[in-house]
C-alpha cells in the first residue's frame, strides 16, 4: 500500500509519486508521518497504527503498469487524505530530501502505452 500523489511535468504528462505505508514503526520520528485513525477509516484500512514513510518514494507514469486494482476493489484509489495531512507528509519528505535522507527511484521501464 502506498500514498500516491499525482503530479504533472512541464509538458503536461501525468506522473505519480508514491510513498509507502507500513505497520512497522520506522526509526527516526522525522522519517515518518502517522496516519490518523479517522483517515484510516476513510481509506478502509485496519485499526493498527500505520505510518507513511517519508524517506522513500517511487515515481512512475500514470496510468502505468505499477497501478493495479487490489482484490475486492473496483478502483486502485482507496480515497483521499486531508490537505493538512498531505501538507505534513510533503513537508516531511522535502525536509528529508534536503538532508539527503531519501531514496527515490523511477519505474518508467514498465510504462503502459
Amino acid at each position: 500500500m502506498a500514498l500516491a500523489v499525482a503530479i504533472s511535468d512541464q509538458d503536461g504528462r501525468r506522473h505519480v509519486l508514491a510513498l509507502p505505508i507500513t505497520h512497522a514503526q520506522p526509526g527516526a520520528a522525522h522519517h515518518r508521518v502517522e496516519l490518523p485513525a479517522a483517515t484510516k477509516r476513510i481509506l478502509g484500512l485496519d485499526d493498527a497504527p500505520s505510518w507513511v514513510i517519508t524517506t522513500e518514494a517511487a515515481r512512475f507514469a500514470w496510468p502505468g503498469a505499477d497501478v493495479r486494482v487490489a482484490p475486492g476493489r473496483a478502483t486502485p484509489i482507496y480515497g483521499f487524505v486531508s490537505s493538512a495531512l498531505l501538507k505534513s507528509i510533503a513537508q516531511s519528505f522535502l525536509a528529508n530530501r534536503r538532508l539527503g535522507e531519501t531514496v527515490s527511484f523511477e519505474r518508467y521501464d514498465r510504462v503502459v502505452k
